[in-house]
């Protein structure tokens, strides 16, 4: 763009020149690179700009909106399956609580009375006294099962009490050894405690302590014939990261990998044949992890098929963040 001359000479035929001959001339600008026309590219990139905002902006709205509504929605599903979840625990926790009690008041008086006759029939020479010895056995059995039921209810529901308590180990395993002592020889089994002098004391729930080692105890003297269980009572660690360990040895038939899996799974045992051999229901060891971890603590196991088990729980000595009482988990 812009203003131009053009100029030009001739020479005739004689050779002579004329001129010079000039022609002015003016090119315009095109039109898309004037200043109203960059002005105007400019406003429609801004409207466009603006309008893709808006546009936008209008479509997050709308998905948010739709997002608060589904959210809401489910919120009132969850709220609704909630209530419907508490209304059935509530549900379950009084059936419980009817059924154990109307299982146990039987179950006591049969116990009772079997005791009584086991006292009244020692001179007997027929089969009486084996016959009474299997009911109390029976009733026993039972009463069990229905006080595992209710722990493991009371667990998973996370309204089970823990009674916590300062007491030295060696009563405790004193009065856990002479409980199991005649389980333990009911196979031929001998049965050997270590470390337990001299343990000190623990801050825990004696009761539910006690369960733990009955059970492993058990447990080891039940699948061991004619072999040695070892209760291994230790401290580890020191300050504030003491626990006590409590080591159950067997030299039974142990577990292979893929039993070790079911072990801790309520209501299953290592094998389903486990059960028609040696009787239980599975829910023993489940309850006795379960005590440990509420008290702090674990339960571990490691075993080999035809080489025995070795369950260990450990649990603090001083639990520094709750104090002697009733613990509600």
């Amino acid at each position: 763009a812009g203003d131009y001359v053009f100029r030009g000479w001739g020479r005739d035929e004689r050779g002579t020149e004329s001129g010079p001959v000039e022609l002015s001339f003016r090119v315009a600008e095109a039109p898309w690179k004037t200043a109203p026309a960059l002005a105007a590219y400019v406003l429609a990139l801004g409207l466009g700009i603006a309008g893709f905002l808006w546009f936008r902006t209008a479509s997050l709205h709308a998905r948010a909106r739709e997002l608060e509504a589904v959210v809401e929605a489910r919120t009132h599903e969850l709220i609704a399956a909630r209530d419907q979840a508490l209304a059935g625990s509530r549900t379950k926790d009084a059936f419980l609580a009817n059924v154990s009690h109307e299982l146990r008041t039987p179950l006591n008086a049969i116990l009772g009375y079997a005791e009584l006759l086991f006292e009244e029939l020692p001179g007997r020479a027929d089969d009486s006294l084996e016959d009474v010895e299997r009911i109390r056995g029976a009733a026993q059995l039972q009463l069990q099962l229905v006080n595992e039921i209710l722990d493991l209810s009371k667990i998973e529901a996370g309204r089970f009490e823990l009674h916590l308590e300062t007491f030295p180990l060696d009563d405790l395993v004193s009065t856990v050894v002479s409980t199991v002592r005649t389980l333990v020889a009911r196979n031929a089994n001998q049965l050997v405690v270590a470390g337990s002098p001299g343990a000190g004391s623990i801050t825990a729930d004696r009761t539910r302590l006690m369960q733990v080692l009955l059970n492993l105890l058990s447990n080891a003297s039940k699948f061991t014939k004619g072999g040695t269980v070892t209760l291994a009572v230790s401290r580890v660690g020191s300050g504030e990261s003491e626990e006590i360990s409590l080591r159950v040895s067997d030299t039974g038939i142990g577990m292979t990998p893929p039993q070790l899996e079911r072990l801790f799974q309520p209501f299953l045992q290592a094998e389903a044949s486990t059960s028609a051999t040696y009787g239980g229901t599975g829910l023993g060891l489940v309850i006795a992890k379960r005590f440990c971890e509420l008290m702090g603590g674990d339960l571990t196991v490691e075993s080999e098929s035809g080489k025995g088990s070795h369950f260990t729980a450990r649990i603090p000595a001083n639990p520094g963040e709750r104090s002697k009482g009733t613990v509600p988990v």
